[in-house]
This record gives structure tokens, C-alpha cells and sequence, in this order.
């Protein structure tokens, strides 16, 4: 099977063309890929497939093997996937996921894409659409207790269930030990990827993520 490594800042997966490759076991083979002391490495596996409602199809699968509904940095990676490879001469894509159908944006130089931008939609706030369960509508300022400890989260879905906990000290926080905890938590029925921020000024915050179904990753 021949496959392609590509990141969006830092968050990275292993692409599949599936206009030319056939993955029988799409799971399991996440699993392998993504392992990065025997595999090849990655966040996750991105299949690249015809699609009869838009330009392509991407399915996602993260580490673990379990099915993700969407993902900006590696939708935006299909776009430069895409054309690089001639599979489209167009410079705005569509491309369809478990989340819906995306559009993308492709800027171009050189014959080569430079950069791209996906419309990823408005922000969904409604708990049960996120989902989370809870009893605030938005879902803002939710109370959650992990390991014994109350934290303050807002929920919002992008396509795929976010939690998203403002803090001090992240760089200091022990992601792998609390992330699971927020991933599992009983209140996100999809589990839940979780972003710890720490605002420094008006213009800069410091965030960490720990992703559903891959652990902590380097954007989100």
C-alpha cells in the first residue's frame, strides 16, 4: 500500500488514496499506522475516496481506531492532497465527512497549493447536538468534575464534541493523566476532545489538547 505522511501545523496523519488503494480493515489499520515506535506514526488515518455528494470523500480515523466525525487540519491537508496530486484542477473543493459536506478554499502558487481554508461552519453550542450532557443552554461556563477537582468548560462542536477549560500553568498540567478522565467522562456520551488554555494577553493564549482517541497532539 503506498501512503502519504502530512501535517497541519504539527497535527499530523497518514493519507490513503483510495482512488488507487483498497483498505479492507480501515480500523485496524489506524491502529498499525499511527503507532509511532513500529508504524509509521501519526495522529491518525485519513482515507482520500470518491464521493457521490461532493468533489471527494475523506474518512478519518484516529489512533485508536475509532471513527472521527471531522478534522480541520487534516481536511485542509486533503485540499493540498488533492490537488498536488491531480486528482482535481479546481481551487475550491468540496469535500464530504461524517460532519457534513466542507468547503475548501485552495490558494495556489507555482502549480503548487500553498495554502488552504475550510469553512468549517458555525460553532454548535446546543448541548444535545454537541453532545454533552448538562443542564446549561449554551453550553458555557459548565461545571465538570475530574479527579476530584471542579473545572469550568464550555462545550461546543465543530463537527466533532470539544471541551474547552480555561486555566493557569498548562504548560504545567499533567495532560496524561487528566486528559483520559475528561475524554471518558460520563457527560460526553462521544467521549470528548479537550483543550486546556491559558490566556496570556489580548492576543495570545497557550493551549494544550488532549484529542479523542489519539492523546495529547500538537494543534487541534
Amino acid at each position: 500500500m503506498r501512503f502519504t505522511k502530512m501535517n497541519g501545523i504539527g497535527n499530523d496523519y497518514v493519507y490513503v488514496n483510495c482512488f488507487k488503494e483498497e483498505v479492507a480493515d480501515p480500523e485496524s489499520l489506524a491502529r498499525f499506522v499511527s503507532e509511532r515506535h513500529f508504524g509509521v506514526g501519526s495522529d491518525g488515518l485519513i482515507l482520500i475516496r470518491p464521493s457521490e455528494k461532493a468533489d471527494f470523500q475523506m474518512d478519518m480515523y484516529n489512533a485508536d481506531g475509532s471513527r472521527g466525525e471531522m478534522c480541520g487540519n487534516g481536511i485542509r491537508c486533503v485540499g493540498k492532497y488533492v490537488y498536488d496530486y491531480g486528482l482535481t484542477d479546481k481551487t475550491e473543493v468540496t469535500v464530504d465527512t461524517l460532519a457534513g459536506i466542507k468547503y475548501l478554499k485552495l490558494t495556489v502558487k507555482d502549480g503548487k497549493v500553498e495554502t488552504v481554508r475550510v469553512n468549517m461552519g458555525s460553532p454548535i453550542l446546543v448541548p444535545e447536538d454537541i453532545p454533552v450532557i448538562c443542564d446549561r443552554n449554551p453550553a458555557v461556563d459548565v461545571p465538570i468534575t475530574v479527579l476530584d477537582q471542579e473545572y469550568r468548560m464550555t462545550c461546543v462542536s465543530m463537527g466533532n464534541p470539544h471541551a474547552v477549560v480555561f486555566m493557569d500553568h498548562v504548560k504545567d498540567l499533567d495532560i496524561e493523566a487528566i486528559g483520559p478522565h475528561f475524554e471518558n467522562h460520563p457527560c460526553f456520551p462521544n467521549r470528548v476532545n479537550t483543550e486546556f488554555v491559558e490566556v496570556i494577553d489580548r492576543t495570545t493564549v497557550n493551549m494544550r489538547v488532549w484529542e479523542r482517541g489519539s492523546g495529547e497532539t500538537l494543534a487541534c
